[in-house]
């Protein structure tokens, strides 16, 4: 089930768990504090370059650059005003990282890291 607002969790009291899904608009900290804080899990698409914790890389873009890609798509991309029609690839990747609290973030009691 599918619904925006935040409220299909109702819909369904007794499941065994959550998982927040979203996209670039709610790559935000404090979001993602919330839900693990609810125990819920969460798969966004990131906007941000985090610093990570612990990794060979300091931040989550050149981190997530190294991981190989789990399954690759090919779009085809329609044309519109700003693009030509054309094929792309999408390469699909996932792995563990820690997403440290962005620095200088005001709220101290939100968890210094985030898995």
């Amino acid at each position: 089930m599918v619904q925006r607002g935040g409220r299909s969790h109702r819909q369904l009291p007794g499941a065994a768990r959550y998982t927040m899904l979203g996209d670039r608009e709610s790559d935000i900290f404090d979001v993602y504090a919330r839900a693990r804080s609810k125990k819920w899990d969460f798969v966004s698409r990131v906007s941000a370059d985090r610093r990570v914790k612990d990794g060979d890389k300091p931040t989550l873009f050149p981190t997530l650059a190294e991981w190989p890609a789990q399954h690759s798509y090919a779009l085809q991309l329609p044309v519109t005003d700003k693009r030509s029609a054309h094929q792309s690839t999408l390469d699909l990747k996932f792995g563990p990282v820690q997403v440290l609290r962005p620095a200088g973030h005001p709220d101290k009691n939100l968890p210094e890291s985030l898995p």
